[in-house]
């Protein structure tokens, strides 16, 4: 999740101004305000990630009585988007536990947080309390039915640094679509996530990203996603994947954007940039995971 958190982050528009504004420097930002202000917006959007991400950066003892008035109602406005988020972390980490590794750091930071949000909001805990029970069911459903899973195991992997590079979040960023595509293709196998290079069978997932500069209203240059490449690359496949992989499989993707955006001086990404940046990355991501589903589809 981290890692989904952060190519968001890293893939938004991002630029510098060839003119700075003259003056004094404006005082610095009280931290802070802008966590609450963040956490708030992503709270509106329904997107359980990115609320968690801002609201751990807050000061403990003040933040959920502060933060409830605000996002308890636009938590529950987006309620639905909230709860399908939520089962699909504890499925996966389910599915983690099972495969030995310990991810249930996500999860237990997304139920502190709404813990703690509920003990503020008494509408929200109506709805959070049947949720974690819930939650705690589907996370022990799907350690079991990965640990019964006896089907033979192709791993799909790729490099996730701890400082990923703009090609490694491409790639992490379409990953779960290709999974999906994979299993869809040939049930008979088990498509086992890895983020690092793996021996044995095998397919790793490489992926190359497009940037295209701008100019805001403003004067200032951005850089923006504007498509990219996937390959699938195999590794000692059995049959029969290995014909079926004889080549590399390859998808593409091309995205146009604004080729002038409103922006404001001194605020980087601006509001306009970073809702044009999230429409590429979506874009992106929808062509270049369609363009998978055809390959595979003609193998």
């Amino acid at each position: 999740m981290k890692i989904r958190i952060a190519l968001v982050l890293l893939a938004l528009a991002a630029g510098c101004s060839k003119d700075e504004p003259k003056g004094p420097p404006p005082p610095p930002p009280d931290p802070n305000a802008k966590n609450y202000s963040s956490l708030y917006d992503r709270a509106r959007d329904g997107d359980l990630g990115m609320m968690e991400l801002y609201y751990s950066e807050l000061p403990v003892a003040e933040r959920a009585k502060t933060a409830a008035p605000q996002v308890a109602p636009a938590v529950i406005a987006k309620w639905d988007k909230i709860v399908d988020e939520a089962k699909r972390i504890a499925r996966e980490t389910g599915t983690d536990r099972a495969r030995g590794k310990d991810n249930r750091l996500g999860l237990a930071d997304d139920i502190k947080m709404l813990d703690e949000l509920s003990a503020q909001a008494p509408e929200l805990a109506a709805k959070w309390a049947p949720l974690k029970t819930e939650l705690a069911s589907l996370e022990q459903t799907a350690y079991t039915d990965e640990h019964d899973d006896k089907r033979p195991r192709v791993t799909l992997w790729t490099l996730a640094t701890d400082r990923p590079s703009p090609n490694e979040l491409l790639a992490i960023d379409v990953f779960e679509c290709v999974q999906g595509a994979l299993e869809k293709k040939w049930p008979a196998f088990k498509f086992v996530d890895e983020y690092h290079r793996v021996d044995g069978p095998s397919l790793e997932l490489v992926a190359l990203s497009r940037e295209d500069e701008y100019r805001s209203t403003t004067g200032e240059t951005m850089k923006m996603t504007a498509g990219g490449a996937i390959a699938l690359r195999p590794h000692e496949l059995a049959a029969p994947l290995d014909k079926a992989f004889a080549k590399d499989l390859v998808a593409q993707a091309s995205v146009a954007n604004p080729q002038e955006i409103k922006s404001d001086l001194n605020v980087r990404p601006t509001m306009e940039a970073s809702k044009a940046g999230l429409h590429a990355i979506d874009a992106t991501r929808g062509q270049l995971c369609a363009g998978v589903e055809k390959e595979l589809a003609a193998r």
